[in-house]
């Protein structure tokens, strides 16, 4: 009725005996023994096996776990790579192309999220064709109104060569000539815009010597600026000597904008600093006014087309496409622009 532990040599036996009694003169005797040192070898090879199968299933469970959320969320992650695709380059025939294949291999299990893919890609179509259809009204619009802006220009100016004209004639005529150069103007920038925007504005990159390029439209815009009365100089600290692969009219276009941007927005008598210079391999420009200035929240957005900050800086003869091209100017040319 006792548990006992026998030992032989380096052998451990639990040994348990009990007796019953069946009659007065037959007893049976029962004796259950277990081999110790046995059961402890078994339970080591058991904690052996563990600790080296456990580690492989893990590593196992974890690999089948990573390809199965792989693949599950693949079409989450293409599309999440075509959305920063599309907003890094403006690019809206960029597609996700998860349309029940994987990379032109067997068709895969589609779900929610290929649905949601396809259901992407064509919301990217529609998208596409509408801002096509815009940027072809845009292009087709401007070509019409060049016609009709040119022979009012031309009507205006004959008609102001005429001596017999009184002055309130004149200056009416004068504010119409006025209007529609502005008009002229704001065509042509959408034009060059809508060109621009379907890969037809050709650049023609020559060496150039951007110092003298620079000064020599800081001289033509000091002109126009004395002409305006308003007493604004333009200063500039330009470093000889620098040059660069660009395409000359594009560029003179884009320091033009940003020189008659700044002198439109200067205070009567103020100043316009220009620096151009080349640091670290890069020329780096910049375009300075003392004027009424734009808010901090504003100025992301002063990039925009048609976009004005505030009515502080807003003037009728003023279109909001100037800043526009001088950013794709700045784009086609490998540049960044900022404000």
């Amino acid at each position: 009725g006792e548990m006992r532990t026998i030992r032989d040599g380096s052998r451990e036996w639990y040994v348990y005996d009990m007796s019953c009694r069946l009659s007065d003169d037959l007893t049976v005797y029962v004796r259950g023994v277990t081999s110790v040192t046995d059961a402890e070898e078994s339970f080591a090879v058991t904690v052996r096996l563990a600790l080296i199968l456990l580690p492989m299933m893990v590593l196992a469970t974890a690999l089948i776990g990573y390809r199965f959320t792989r693949r599950v969320l693949l079409p989450v992650r293409r599309i999440t790579g075509t959305v920063k695709e599309i907003r890094s380059d403006a690019d809206l025939s960029r597609r996700v192309g998860l349309t029940g294949a994987d990379n032109g291999r067997a068709p895969v299990h589609r779900d929610e999220f290929y649905a949601l893919a396809e259901t992407f890609d064509g919301m990217l179509e529609e998208l596409e064709e509408v801002f096509r259809r815009e940027q072809q009204f845009t292009s087709d619009a401007s070509h019409e109104l060049r016609t009709p802006v040119s022979v009012i220009l031309a009507q205006c100016d004959a008609m102001l060569s005429d001596e017999s004209l009184t002055e309130e004639q004149r200056s009416q005529l004068a504010l119409i000539r006025r209007k529609a150069a502005g008009m002229s103007e704001m065509i042509s920038q959408l034009l060059f815009l809508s060109r621009a925007d379907q890969g037809r504005q050709p650049i023609h990159r020559e060496r150039l010597d951007l110092s003298e390029l620079t000064e020599m439209i800081i001289e033509e815009q000091q002109m126009l600026a004395d002409g305006a009365g308003r007493g604004i100089r333009i200063e500039s600290r330009i470093s000889p000597g620098v040059e660069a692969d660009a395409d000359e009219t594009l560029y003179i276009r884009m320091v033009s904008n940003l020189l008659s941007n700044a002198v439109r927005y200067s205070h009567d008598g103020g100043k316009v600093e220009v620096i151009l210079e080349e640091r670290d391999g890069e020329v780096r420009g910049r375009v300075k006014d003392h004027g009424v200035g734009i808010a901090a929240e504003d100025l992301p957005r002063i990039w925009e087309r048609f976009y004005r900050a505030d009515s502080s800086r807003t003037e009728t003869s003023h279109s909001g496409l100037g800043l526009s091209m001088v950013r794709w100017i700045a784009h086609a040319h490998g540049g960044d622009v900022s404000g």
